[in-house]
């Protein structure tokens, strides 16, 4: 053994730097474990390149995580007879486990330096929800949007910020998507979706929920009722067909319905009453309602809307954004109808991003990226 052999495992603070293999310049010794932590300056990730590989394939390994910990996502597990293995972190530690068997013995050694990071990784997913962005690439400055998919309530902030704290990320916590219970939800919309409580899961025991929909004068309302499952008698669905619980009844949904069914209003108002007792629960409901034109109820922040024609089928409408802003998204929708009836606008409203300011060297003026 070397007197000025390479330990195994450390924490190191550093710009950068070189990790060797424990026992270098000779081989690292069987059955060992040994864990490195890198940690560069706030708002850099760490690149790491391995300017030698000689370990026994598969069994012997170098394992790299892109944080503190093996809870981090992993970067890569690095074995065999090659160099010039690369890996780049998205934050500013990287935690480094070195592990050998019974037999063989081998060597590494890696660089690391600190670089600056430029974008953010991408954004958690939503269950529920779709993700408004422009591209791929998230920059300082950039925001997403979360939507929830029709019928989801959405709880927190819709929107996230590309920002540089003690490391690059979307700050805040992710919104979340539930199907809610409502005393009395009013919808507008020309279209929409009416989940039970706690869908795609049970329904909860003990409730009793309010949805009122209200279309256009001279508009009827149709059901479409995709998923029924309920305890027979017990948990039901009232339709009235009216703006109230005094209104005519439709329709009462109880217990399984297999196929699809269609029910319409005779006006333009339909209140929909779902009431569980205490015993068992099911999967619950999933119905699409329908008028026969497309609505426009959202608004455009720090944008709006140039023009609209009537919401007939076929009918456009055009976003505009306000000076300093660019559109993502289309700036454009056309109503459409699908195949089983339903007119919808066919893409989503965009949104208005701030254009990013980038600052110059003195006495030059500020870039800004469109």
């Amino acid at each position: 053994m070397s007197p000025f052999s390479a330990p195994c495992g450390y924490n190191v603070t550093s710009q950068n730097g070189t990790i060797y293999s424990p026992g270098f310049p000779d081989e690292y010794p069987i059955l060992k474990d040994c864990l490195w932590l890198i940690t560069v300056p706030a708002g850099h990730g760490v690149y790491i390149n391995f300017t030698l590989l000689q370990t026994e394939a598969v069994n012997d390994y170098i394992a790299v995580w892109d944080g503190p910990d093996q809870n981090s996502p992993q970067l890569g597990v690095f074995s065999g007879n090659t160099a010039l293995e690369t890996a780049y972190s998205s934050t500013n530690q990287v935690l480094l486990k070195f592990h050998s068997d019974f037999s063989n013995g081998g060597f590494f050694v890696l660089n690391f330096h600190a670089f600056q990071l430029k974008r953010c990784p991408p954004p958690p997913a939503v269950p529920q929800a779709d993700l408004l962005t422009e591209d791929e690439d998230f920059d300082i400055g950039d925001f997403v949007k979360y939507q929830c998919h029709p019928g989801y309530t959405l709880s927190g902030s819709d929107t996230l910020t590309c920002k540089l704290s003690s490391q690059l990320q979307f700050q805040g916590s992710p919104p979340t998507c539930e199907a809610q219970c409502p005393a009395n939800e009013v919808r507008t919309e020309s279209s929409g979706v009416i989940l039970s409580p706690g869908y795609p899961g049970n329904y909860f025991n003990s409730q009793t929920c309010a949805w009122s929909i209200k279309v256009e004068p001279d508009f009827n309302i149709t059901l479409f009722v995709d998923t029924f499952q309920s305890e027979k008698q017990f948990d039901a669905l009232e339709v009235f067909d009216g703006s109230s619980g005094q209104s005519p009844l439709l329709v009462v949904l109880s217990g399984n319905h297999t196929e699809q069914s269609n029910f319409t209003s005779r006006s333009n108002h339909l209140y929909l009453r779902w009431s569980t007792d205490h015993a068992t629960s099911k999967k619950g409901f999933k119905i699409r309602y329908a008028a026969p034109y497309c609505s426009l109820t959202s608004t455009l922040k720090n944008g709006g809307i140039v023009n609209k024609t009537t919401g007939t089928l076929g009918s456009k409408v055009h976003y505009f954004c306000k000076p300093g802003y660019r559109m993502i998204g289309h700036s454009n929708a056309t109503c459409r109808r699908n195949p089983v009836g339903v007119y919808h606008w066919d893409s989503i409203a965009p949104l208005c991003q701030g254009k990013r300011w980038l600052p110059t060297p003195p006495g030059l003026p500020f870039i800004v990226l469109i």
